[in-house]
């Protein structure tokens, strides 16, 4: 039976856990983390992965190989994705050369903890690889018995534009070699990101997808208009769709007016609508100034305005 007296004694050793829990991660945020407090604080019952490994997160963010060696030994990695994740992450932080060895260092005592996990190895792939380092895969290729295709499948879209648009071509044909990454998702990200050099690449090869709708749009808002030029050369056409015009007259607020005249030149008109309305009186609706002032000025605006009356 459960008295009064049980659940208080759960309760306070909950706060005393919880108390245990939150010293631990504020000595793991410290420059000087004491090990030997930290030994302590794990003995009297803190939760090494308590708030999803968090004293391991500061550890790594602080670059503290040490403390991270120690909360490792410790068990940290354990049972606990995140913690591996973490790990990994170490290049993320002031990432360089001088600290790669003690990196290496726990690379391999983790690996010795966990096993083949591609997790801990996948932000350093990208790391490298987007530098075009492709001394540096094959070292880790050895190191750690990688196959290539291992390697190549945890890089990442936007690793391999930057490795295009930087014309690392070693790397490149190596990425290549295992991956097929060209695609509709890959043209669209290519179109939507305004990258012209990706784009081209793509082109190149014969490799051209119809845009998708929300592609094309987000392209028009941000005004990447050789991207656009581009794909018009190769047969695009906007349609007149709505959905485009509206990213060009809300653009005009405050990107300015080069969207709505870059579609005014390439099929749209001034009478053009959507969402059931014109342009005009979205632009009265919206305060859009800045629309409303290019309206004015053009021929067209006195018959719309003499239309509305």
């Amino acid at each position: 039976m459960i008295t009064e007296k049980t659940t208080q004694t759960a309760k306070l050793e909950k706060q005393r856990v919880r108390a245990l829990n939150d010293l631990l991660v504020a000595e793991c945020k410290k420059s000087d983390a004491n090990l030997d407090s930290i030994k302590d604080i794990l003995a009297d019952g803190a939760d090494i992965h308590y708030k999803n490994s968090i004293a391991l997160y500061w550890a790594v963010r602080k670059h503290n190989f040490v403390l991270i060696k120690s909360l490792i030994s410790f068990g940290a990695l354990e049972s606990c994705d995140n913690a591996r994740r973490h790990i990994s992450k170490i290049c993320d932080y002031k990432f360089s050369d001088e600290v790669e060895p003690a990196f290496f260092e726990i690379l391999d005592l983790a690996h010795s903890r966990v096993g083949d996990f591609m997790t801990l190895f996948t932000p350093y792939i990208n790391n490298i690889a987007v530098h075009g380092r492709l001394d540096k895969i094959k070292e880790l290729q050895t190191r750690y018995h990688l196959t290539e295709t291992e390697i190549v499948s945890v890089i990442e879209l936007r690793v391999v534009f930057e490795v295009v648009i930087n014309n690392f071509s070693e790397m490149l044909a190596f990425i290549e070699k295992h991956k097929v990454w060209i695609d509709q998702k890959s043209f669209d990200s290519a179109v939507d990101s305004g990258e012209l050099v990706v784009l081209d690449y793509m082109l190149s090869l014969g490799q051209y997808y119809t845009p998708s709708d929300s592609a094309i749009a987000k392209a028009v808002f941000d005004g990447y208009f050789e991207v656009l030029e581009r794909l018009i050369e190769k047969g695009y056409n906007f349609e007149r769709k709505a959905l485009f015009l509206e990213k060009a007259c809300r653009a005009a607020y405050d990107k300015g007016l080069d969207r709505l005249q870059f579609l005014l030149k390439h099929g749209y008109a001034l009478n053009d609508t959507y969402k059931g309305k014109s342009i005009f009186e979205h632009a009265i609706e919206d305060k859009n100034n800045p629309l409303l002032d290019y309206l004015k000025t053009l021929p067209s605006y006195k018959l719309t305005v003499d239309k509305l009356a």
